[in-house]
């Protein structure tokens, strides 16, 4: 995370760390940071980001299909929705019903006497797909289900052009393999790849990254208003002057509603009868 940070100041981003996100309005973000005080102490800062554009990649709220499942069956949820599942993926009460992805709260149990939540990334909902195909086929034979057992093997991320991060688990061990730079950049380019489906799927995608890096253009660019960039230029709307009030008097030249020149007072219309 450290290296990872490191590249994205490099490319001009401001990371804030320990931030807790309180509220997004049309207008920015509002966030507490915890700050060290003159005394020593560390205090809870209130703090505001003007923005008209939120990028959110914190996680969502599950599918409303967990609340009408609870509903109908009378299983629980966990606060972001998700459908809280046995150890073979089931619902309680419900063994013909299974539940998995994103819509499911699972838990790994590699260690039987510590299972641990499964992360809502899509190895985890890969695995759980086919364990829940596996325990319905022992299901069908008479045999008893199993537990679910993730296995992490590892995380990348993309940070720029040739930055990447890169940490891989070794298989039944603690071990973990750590590394950064260019090489984790290719390292993901070949994995993102290899997973793909379809040889035709693969093939754009690598002309699509090949004129990317050559020529250094994307398909999404995005073009920043320097105006709007000036502090609180998109949060304050200036109100025209206010028009000082004009005393009549006598002296007052009038002006004519008839011909918008100085002169006599147009005459008033008579009554209509």
């Amino acid at each position: 995370s450290k290296r990872a940070k490191e590249q994205l100041e490099m490319l001009g981003a401001e990371v804030l760390t320990g931030a807790k996100v309180t509220n997004i309005t049309a207008f920015g973000i509002h966030y507490d940071l915890n700050e060290t005080q003159p005394d020593g102490t560390t205090k809870s800062v209130s703090h505001f980001l003007p923005s008209r554009t939120v990028v959110w990649a914190a996680g969502v709220a599950a599918s409303p299909l967990g609340r009408a499942l609870a509903k109908s069956t009378g299983c629980q949820l966990d606060r972001a929705g998700r459908v809280i599942v046995q150890p073979d993926l089931t619902i309680p009460g419900h063994n013909n019903i299974y539940v998995v992805g994103d819509l499911a709260s699972a838990k790994s149990y590699l260690d039987p006497e510590n299972p641990t939540p499964v992360p809502g990334v899509s190895p985890g909902a890969k695995q759980m797909g086919r364990k829940a195909a596996f325990n319905i086929i022992r299901r069908m034979k008479g045999l008893e289900p199993q537990a679910f057992r993730y296995f992490d093997y590892g995380s990348m991320a993309t940070i720029g052009k040739r930055a990447a991060v890169a940490m891989l688990d070794i298989p039944f061990t603690k071990k973990q393999i750590k590394f950064s730079g260019f090489s984790a950049w290719l390292f993901w380019l070949f994995v993102h790849v290899y997973f793909l489906i379809g040889f035709r799927n693969r093939t754009v995608v690598m002309m699509d990254w090949a004129w990317a890096y050559f020529t250094s253009q994307r398909h999404a660019r995005v073009f920043p208003d320097p105006h709007a960039l000036e502090p609180n230029a998109m949060l304050v709307r200036v109100a025209p002057p206010p028009v000082p009030p004009v005393s009549v008097t006598a002296a007052t030249p009038a002006v004519t509603p008839s011909t918008g020149s100085q002169g006599t007072p147009a005459a008033q219309p008579s009554p209509a009868r």
